[in-house]
This record gives C-alpha cells, sequence and structure tokens, in this order.
C-alpha cells in the first residue's frame, strides 16, 4: 500500500502518533491513529476522521484481529477500547483503572498520599490505603490543579495539605484554592516566546527548588 502524494495527509494540527492498521481483507482501507482515529478506503490518498473522544482523547494503536476482522482493539491515553463489529461501535474505557502518568510522588502523611501527573486527564492523588473493605475506589481520587498533565508535583513536607506542582502553582486541598508562585513570572530571560523551558521540582523541609 503506497500512498500517490508526496506529503503525509493532513491529520490535524498534531501529527505525532502516526500508527497506521490496514484492513486484513481490503488493502485500500488505511488507519491512522493521531488525536482522532483517521480512515483512507483509497490507500492513503485521503483520510477522514472516524473516531475521536470521549474514546481517548489521543490514540496510539490500533489491532485488527487478521483471522476476524471485525474484532479490533484501539490504544488509547485512557486504556483499550474494544470493537466486536468493525468498529460500528467500541466498549468504554471508564472500566479500567489505568492512567498513563509522567511523575509520581508521595508525601510523608500515615498512610501515605500518591500524587501524579498523567496524559489528557490532570493531576491526582489517591491515599495509599483506605480502611474501607473494598479498599480504594474511584471516589479516593482527588484532582491536583496544580500538576497539570505532565509536571512534577512536590507535596509540602512539613504540610500535606498544601502541594506545589506545575509552572509553579501552589494548591490548599482545604480550600482547594490554586495560586500562582512562579518565580520566573518577573523574568525576561525564559518566558513562553522563547519557548518551552525545561521544569523540575524536589523539595525539602524548608526549601522548594525550581528549574524552569
Amino acid at each position: 500500500m503506497v500512498a500517490d502524494e508526496r506529503r503525509p495527509p493532513d491529520l490535524g494540527p498534531r501529527l505525532v502518533l502516526r500508527r497506521v492498521a490496514v484492513e486484513p481483507r481490503d488493502p485500500d482501507v488505511v488507519y491512522a491513529c493521531n488525536t482522532a482515529l483517521y480512515r483512507s478506503t483509497d490507500a492513503g490518498r485521503t483520510f477522514v476522521p472516524v473516531k475521536g473522544a470521549p474514546g481517548g482523547d489521543d490514540y496510539h494503536e490500533l489491532w485488527i484481529d487478521p483471522d476476524r476482522p471485525a474484532r479490533r482493539i484501539l490504544g488509547t491515553d485512557q486504556g483499550a477500547v474494544v470493537s466486536l463489529n468493525g468498529g460500528a461501535t467500541w466498549s468504554s474505557w471508564y472500566n479500567q483503572p489505568t492512567g498513563q502518568m509522567y511523575h509520581v510522588i508521595t508525601d510523608d502523611r500515615f498512610p501515605y498520599h500518591v500524587y501524579g501527573a498523567q496524559q489528557d486527564s490532570g493531576a491526582a492523588e489517591v491515599p495509599s490505603r483506605t480502611s474501607l473493605r473494598d479498599g480504594i475506589n474511584m471516589t479516593h481520587f482527588r484532582e491536583v490543579t496544580a500538576g497539570g498533565e505532565n509536571d512534577s508535583i512536590a507535596p509540602d513536607p512539613r504540610d500535606p495539605e498544601r502541594v506545589f506542582g506545575g509552572r509553579v502553582e501552589k494548591l490548599d486541598l482545604r480550600t482547594d484554592q490554586t495560586q500562582s508562585v512562579d518565580p520566573t513570572l518577573l523574568s525576561a530571560t525564559c518566558s513562553a516566546a522563547t519557548g518551552p523551558c525545561p521544569r523540575l521540582l524536589a523539595r525539602d523541609p524548608r526549601v522548594l527548588y525550581f528549574a524552569r
């Protein structure tokens, strides 16, 4: 399967995933994974989107059963969805306890809480254990607004209800208030105009270290 075009088709603003799958019984039908799932019926010359959110904001991989092509699995940021009718309908990823985590850290309370920034779903906090017979469930997860989707998080070792994260923000878990405390806001040497700057959060009981 080779398209006549010398340039790849326009699949939206973020052509970053670029996984391709071909229908086992029709080589002219091609799928491309990106921020939506795209399908071509002319061997890759043109594409149209056939699936988008809420099935997952980014699509990474499409597997089609070569013996039973109606059965297929689509891998997304939030988990996997399954179709048994050639993609006409798909299962949900809400039944899967999955998350694509970038950075994970714990605080110093007992039992400790775990914090992490996750792809396309924001940052979250969850206790390491509970007193409930059924253990940890979705009601124990809490949004951390000072984390973003791929940034570091640093709980205050002196006050577990205070969390630093992102670029840098301070979140008070008692009031759910978030405040920007970025020390580079007044600096002309690093700004959005110069492109992304590296970030790192580290901590000790008295000092918050931040590199940008």
